[in-house]
């Protein structure tokens, strides 16, 4: 699951946010309201990490170990 991906996803069905929490499939906030994304795969730890890395600026991966 690629963070692109995700985040066109977003557009797509009108979302504001999008959250993640392992092992459950991505949430999107839609019109106020939190709709997991059931027909999406759970995310997993390795998710969150290659999220992280491709939308965070190399200068601030230096504060996180």
């Amino acid at each position: 699951m690629q963070i692109n991906e995700l985040l066109h996803l977003m557009v797509g069905r009108g979302a504001s946010d999008l959250h993640f929490r392992v092992p459950s499939p991505p949430v999107l906030r839609i019109d106020g309201v939190l709709i997991p994304q059931e027909d999406l795969p759970q995310v997993t730890p390795k998710d969150i990490e290659l999220a992280f890395q491709d939308i965070t600026y190399p200068r601030t991966k230096e504060h996180f170990p």
